[in-house]
């Protein structure tokens, strides 16, 4: 008769366990925001290699990720939420690029 008790019991408080563990997370951890940041700072430089090879359609997709991963950051982490995103993202890489490319090539391009 214990044994049941004890076992229901456990069952009861398990399924509000199970509930919580399926349900969105509403904190995300600093490493986490640190993290999208970084890629995106990566996908940045993918971004010029692609245009260094003239391939339109990696540079293109690689700029539709950066705008995925900065959508989630803003998303997920509030100090981020004011940042630019979209087409002012890609303006803003676009005029990087330009730069690097100088800066790279001594200005012979």
């Amino acid at each position: 008769m214990r044994r049941t008790i004890v076992i229901a019991l456990l069952l009861l408080l398990a399924v509000p366990v199970v509930a919580l563990a399926d349900a969105p997370r509403a904190y995300v951890s600093r490493g986490e925001c640190s993290r999208m940041t970084r890629q995106i700072a990566h996908y940045a430089t993918v971004v010029d290699r692609a245009r260094e090879r003239n391939n339109t359609k990696w540079e293109e997709n690689t700029l539709q990720h950066i705008g995925r991963i900065s959508d989630r950051r803003a998303r997920l982490c509030p100090e981020y939420r004011e940042r630019p995103a979209g087409e002012q993202l890609l303006k803003m890489l676009r005029t990087a690029a330009r730069i690097a490319t100088k800066l790279y090539t001594w200005g012979l391009l």
